[in-house]
């Protein structure tokens, strides 16, 4: 129609990535509020919810809220979540039913986990060690390891999945340019 459409309205900031499955569309927001332990911003912190929103009727239903810092849907529309550790440089990752009421710590690892997509029960990861900086890896639930896919001193991220295909961002020699991994 060449006619714009607001098809969702949101108070909060809506995150990178928005997940597409089955004729829903999962995406996260941020929330302000008290109750962290910080006495400089006055106990204030952030989390995040995870919101499913159905393409169709665009009833919105919220899946869970926390110290997100990133989810992916898989292929049995569970949500794998990342959370960075409190005590040390790292994340833990826990697995949600899909209506979030049950959550369950499925991994740790000592890289901080920015971005996650799956793919065929493949889980990719833009991540990074303490000292460098977002690189993309393939990360094993099995025995937590990573698997490098590109890992520059430059930054890669914006990681999506479309036709078996594996697209980030990278800036390497000074531009930003994607890039993609055929995953078959």
């Amino acid at each position: 129609t060449n006619k714009d459409e607001i098809f969702y309205k949101s108070t909060s900031e809506i995150l990178p990535n928005l997940v597409f499955k089955d004729g829903y569309l999962y995406f996260s927001v941020e929330n302000y509020r008290t109750g962290f332990g910080n006495s400089s911003q006055y106990s204030y912190g952030v989390d995040k919810r995870i919101l499913k929103l159905n393409l169709s009727t665009k009833d919105e239903s919220e899946i869970t809220r926390d110290k997100i810092r990133c989810f992916t849907v898989n292929s049995d529309n569970s949500i794998f979540i990342s959370i960075d550790k409190i005590d040390s440089f790292g994340s833990d990752i826990y697995k949600l039913n899909p209506n979030g009421n049950s959550k369950v710590k499925v991994a740790d690892s000592k890289m901080l986990i920015n971005e996650m997509v799956t793919y065929n029960d493949r889980i990719f990861v833009s991540a990074k060690s303490q000292s460098d900086n977002f690189g993309i890896f393939e990360f094993s639930l099995s025995d937590n390891t990573f698997t490098k896919i590109a890992d520059t001193p430059y930054l890669e991220s914006q990681i999506s999945i479309y036709d078996n295909k594996l697209f980030f961002i990278s800036n390497n020699n000074s531009q930003y340019r994607s890039y993609y991994v055929d995953l078959t």
